[in-house]
């Protein structure tokens, strides 16, 4: 990837519930450099109960 063309954006995962207390990516469903919209999903997280 051309660092000069390279943007970062925070992610911000939403609160699911009280007892979720961490999650971890899964599956990325985009790739860098790939346009993504408002709302669209990025990746599957994994949670333990």
């Amino acid at each position: 990837m051309n660092q000069t063309n390279s943007r970062l954006t925070e992610v911000v995962v939403p609160h699911l519930a009280e007892s979720l207390v961490s999650a971890t990516i899964g599956k990325w469903l985009k790739q860098p450099g790939d346009y993504i919209e408002q709302y669209e999903v990025l990746c599957e997280l994994f949670t333990e109960k």
